[in-house]
């Protein structure tokens, strides 16, 4: 194969993989726009919706984050596939491209080292607002069964005072055993109806501080794994990409400066 051949053949490939690469690191880019641009951003921020939207934001980018690496890579591929042939040194557009490639992967680098600190802290305060969150609801789950059970005892002392209706409810089958005979023997003995709502409370309250105690637990540990796990997976992503990123910019622009300097200090012929 002659040599014309085989730099034809070289720059139809750093052509190729150019602009494979260009295309790969221009759709993230407008990717990223959509995804920080979105209809669904909330008006506050600093709530929990906020910081969850942030959250989802960062999760987005960072899964999305070696799309432009392997672009980047392709890019400096095709471009030393030139200097092969001593065609960048003579394109200045490839020239100003790989400049261009290295300050956007140091740019990306930057960006994805801050997404870390960034992305702890969102889960910290998303973590602290759930919990919040959890505990308000907890207290209301309370309230609606202190409720009932305050109808509770409001039903059983309406029904130990009128005997019509107490009857009534005897034979619709409506009352437990245990609470028809409890107001069965409440019409000769009072305090055995009171003893029975006594215990009747104190049954039901140790019943809803159980259940309100397990599904708190429950939803705190469920929070305490979703963004431990999250906070984790993207922190140590972002990071190794931001070693990517930066490798590759500062790197190339390193070599780039060299390049220059030699090429000043060499005479001209």
């Amino acid at each position: 194969m002659k040599a014309s051949d085989n730099r034809q053949l070289s720059s139809f490939t750093s052509l190729i993989l150019i602009l494979i690469g260009v295309l790969m690191a221009l759709a993230f880019l407008v990717d990223c726009f959509t995804l920080i641009v979105p209809s669904d951003q909330p008006s506050q921020l600093g709530s929990l919706d906020g910081v969850r939207w942030q959250l989802n934001l960062v999760n987005q980018i960072v899964d999305r984050g070696v799309v432009p690496l392997v672009g980047l890579v392709l890019v400096v591929l095709g471009i030393w596939v030139d200097s092969l042939f001593g065609i960048a040194a003579k394109s200045k557009l490839r020239q100003n491209l790989g400049l261009a490639a290295f300050i956007l992967s140091s740019f990306l680098g930057l960006l994805f080292l801050l997404m870390v600190p960034i992305h702890v802290n969102n889960s910290y305060r998303a973590y602290g607002l759930t919990m919040t969150q959890v505990q308000q609801q907890a207290t209301q789950l309370e309230g609606q069964l202190g409720q009932r059970l305050q109808s509770e005892v409001e039903l059983i002392s309406q029904l130990s005072k009128d005997d019509q209706k107490l009857q009534q409810a005897l034979a619709s089958g409506q009352l437990a055993p245990p609470l028809a005979q409890a107001l069965q023997q409440g019409k000769n003995n009072p305090k055995a109806l009171q003893d029975f709502i006594d215990k009747r409370s104190v049954e039901v309250k140790n019943k809803i501080q159980t259940e309100v105690r397990t599904q708190q637990q429950q939803a705190e540990q469920k929070a305490s794994v979703e963004y431990f796990r999250t906070g984790v997976r993207i922190s140590l992503t972002s990071l190794l990409l931001a070693i990517g990123y930066v490798t590759i910019g500062w790197t190339g622009l390193k070599n780039l400066g060299v390049q220059r300097t030699e090429r000043r200090k060499t005479p001209a012929r």
